[in-house]
């Protein structure tokens, strides 16, 4: 690798300790050693992949890239290179849910290297649309990014499937949770520390059960320990590597933690559904209060032993049948729908 590269990677290690010397943040020497040999890593896969243009064919003006949401490293790289020969890139929106909170690094994640953006809903491409021109007007950025919005097919399945079942008694209860990966977690970040995490979840699911309910433990189907039963102990079930659908069927309320595809799902299923509000992800506050006429909304918080607090009196309190039908089908035509359900019931 030419040694250019290697004096960057030195001057931009160099910049950010000064950075945080001026901030009178201690930088340590292994930390030093970290970040050298990361940047250094990082700036040598650029290096190699300058050229990697010519293994694609992009003769054709027309041809259109098509990308999922999260913006990985490969996806990136033929990004650039599609957009550096003028074709467009398209990236579509993942889960939906992040058009209810302010998270600080959508915009680095999602935005980099596009041409459109597709976004589930008409009010979802609002809201993105706005992001979306912020995010150019402070960057300077030369590149326009046009917005839209192309409505879910799947989510509208789900609607033309599902039975509504007003008034119905809540006995089965499905705690979803995250996923594990035994990092620990740098925030920004929508997830805390396994360790944390998991002490939450075991507290939670144990007072549930212990109250009467029967609990089903549902994780995300993805990360470490996928396959390990983690809170059999503690819940009536515990459901391994199970698909969001097979959800429908048997749950009477859902319980979140964290918001995602699933979550979006949830809404489309017209079930109660209780979201606790977890400290590193907060709810933007216009669409909190759309979402309060939807869902119950319990707020968390850190102890002085940084574990997760709510009030399970008001969790309990929480737990009932009731659904404003009328709000969650206009919540759901406005966010994830290009069909308007507002008079399905």
């Amino acid at each position: 690798v030419d040694n250019d590269i290697k004096n960057l990677g030195y001057l931009i290690t160099q910049k950010f300790i000064n950075v945080c010397k001026n901030k009178d943040i201690n930088i340590s020497e292994n930390l030093n050693l970290y970040l050298s040999k990361k940047i250094n890593n990082m700036l040598t896969n650029a290096y190699c992949d300058f050229n990697y243009q010519e293994n694609l064919n992009l003769n054709n003006r027309d041809s259109v890239l098509l990308t999922g949401s999260g913006g990985d490293y490969l996806t990136r790289l033929a990004s650039l290179h599609f957009m550096k020969n003028g074709n467009k890139v398209i990236r579509m929106t993942h889960g939906g849910d992040s058009v209810f909170f302010d998270d600080p690094s959508w915009t680095t994640i999602e935005l980099p290297f596009i041409t459109e953006y597709i976004s589930y809903g008409i009010e979802s491409s609002k809201i993105n649309t706005n992001k979306i021109n912020n995010h150019i007007e402070k960057r300077k950025n030369l590149n326009k990014i046009q917005s839209f919005a192309g409505g879910s097919k799947f989510h509208e399945k789900i609607l033309d499937q599902i039975k509504y079942e007003p008034n119905k008694e809540v006995k089965n209860l499905t705690i979803m949770s995250a996923s594990f990966g035994d990092t620990n977690r740098a925030i920004p970040n929508v997830k805390i520390h396994d360790v944390i995490y998991y002490e939450w979840q075991l507290r939670l699911s144990k007072r549930l059960t212990k109250h009467g309910y029967n609990t089903i433990a549902k994780r995300h189907p993805k990360g470490q320990s996928t396959n390990d039963y983690l809170f059999q102990d503690v819940v009536s079930t515990e459901k391994l590597s199970e698909k969001m659908n097979t959800t429908f069927g048997y749950t009477d309320l859902y319980i979140f933690d964290l918001c995602g595809g699933a979550f979006m799902e949830a809404l489309c299923t017209l079930k109660p559904i209780i979201l606790i509000e977890m400290p590193n992800r907060l709810l933007n506050k216009n669409t909190k209060d759309l979402l309060k006429k939807n869902i119950n909304i319990i707020p968390a918080r850190y102890n002085d032993d940084n574990l997760i607090e709510i009030d399970f009196n008001q969790l309990l309190e929480s737990i009932n049948n009731s659904v404003n039908i009328n709000e969650r089908l206009r919540l759901i035509s406005d966010f994830i729908t290009s069909r308007n359900y507002t008079k399905k019931y």
